[in-house]
Parts: structure tokens; sequence; C-alpha cells
């Protein structure tokens, strides 16, 4: 070994130096310190025009529904005062 760091059994090569109980080293060994992490990917930010489409067919979701529901009404209240007025 290269830096006489003893070797835990459950373990088969050295934290420290990356060589074997046998005193083969290991050429593909980092050591920690070394270890550079990836960088983190930004989140993913909505636009302001995705926000606003978004918005956009919210609303007239929302006001074809109400349309719908309002010429519903008028009919049903039309009809009520036809049978009303014709006695039926």
């Amino acid at each position: 070994m290269k830096c006489n760091t003893a070797i835990p059994e459950k373990f088969d090569s050295c934290w420290n130096c990356g060589s074997t109980s046998d005193g083969f080293c290991d050429e593909t060994f980092s050591h920690a310190d070394n270890y550079e992490p990836a960088q983190a990917s930004k989140p993913k930010q909505f636009s302001i025009l995705w926000c606003l489409t978004l918005t956009t067919c919210g609303c007239l979701g929302f006001a074809w529904q109400n349309y719908i529901f309002v010429t519903l009404g008028l009919m049903l209240l039309a009809l009520s005062i036809t049978c009303n007025f014709l006695g039926r």
C-alpha cells in the first residue's frame, strides 16, 4: 500500500489511496477531495407569454361555460313563461 493505512476487513481497498491489501494500486482511483460534482440544471421557468396563454384559455373556457348556462336558463325561463301564458 502507498499510504500504510489499515484496511478494515469488510472493504477491499484503501479509502485514502485506492490500493488493495495485497499492494495492487488502482490507476483509476480518484480521491474524494478531487471530485467535481456535476452542475445542477436550472429549473424550468415559465415565460410571460406562456402564462398569458394559459390564463386566456382558462378565462375563455369559463366564459363559454357560463354562456351555455345562461342560454339554457333563458330558454327554460322563456318556456316557463310561454307555458304559463298559454295556460298549460
